[in-house]
């Protein structure tokens, strides 16, 4: 039974899975938050709860995140908040086992998902957003609408690519050409003659040379995304 519009609240600290689950969930008209990874999502689904606004349908939060329990987390979920699901992804593992897929599920998981391959970019992404679906309990799939989406995406990916190369074999060879330039401009050793000796016997000049001017502030920003 669909019951409305769906709502996908994430955590993905991995910004390229984090823009693809976007840009995937939104061809199939869900709607999906990127919560900060510092986010206390105990404290907020409470507050939620308490003040009767709608929570999410599912969480989708990746596993890879510092002082973060995820299955302790699903856990508390299941006993707290049991109408909203929890999947688990792993931004840094192609493949998921059954063995831990089915450790997650015991610990209150609705499933555990591979990241995104963008060598395989299509293939991984349907697998995924269709098990995502399944948790939705979302019956219907447009997958002309996702293989639009994301046969534009991997374009994108690959001119990027392309781009990040040449500039990186563009960097290096301008490095050589300014380090070739740097050593024909050296300067050549002065002729030993009597002036010259005379010359250098002189003490230095006692006058203090001036000091360096002070280092230009460094100024910081640090912003976080919500």
């Amino acid at each position: 039974m669909v019951d409305g519009p769906k709502l996908v609240l994430m955590i993905q600290p991995n910004r390229l899975q984090g823009l693809i689950w976007q840009t995937v969930l939104k061809s199939q008209k869900i709607s999906a938050i990127q919560e900060s990874p510092d986010s206390d999502l105990i404290s907020s689904l409470t507050e939620l709860k308490q003040a009767g606004l709608t929570l999410p349908n599912v969480l989708l939060i990746d596993i890879n995140q510092i002082g973060f329990n995820p299955y302790s987390f699903c856990r508390w979920c299941r006993d707290n908040h049991p109408e909203v699901k929890v999947v688990l992804t792993n931004g840094t593992q192609a493949d998921i086992s059954p063995p831990e897929r089915q450790w997650a599920q015991n610990q209150g998981a609705a499933d555990l998902l591979p990241c995104f391959q963008t060598d395989n970019l299509v293939s991984s992404v349907a697998t995924s957003t269709k098990r995502l679906l399944a948790v939705l309990n979302c019956p219907r799939f447009d997958n002309a609408a996702l293989i639009g989406t994301l046969l534009k995406m991997k374009r994108e990916l690959d001119a990027r690519r392309t781009k990040d190369t040449n500039g990186a074999i563009a960097d290096s060879m301008s490095s050589v050409a300014e380090a070739a330039t740097s050593s024909l401009k050296q300067p050549q050793a002065a002729p030993q003659n009597g002036h010259s000796s005379s010359q250098a016997s002189k003490p230095p000049s006692s006058t203090p040379s001036p000091e360096a001017a002070p280092a230009p502030a460094k100024r910081r920003y640090r912003g976080v995304v919500y």
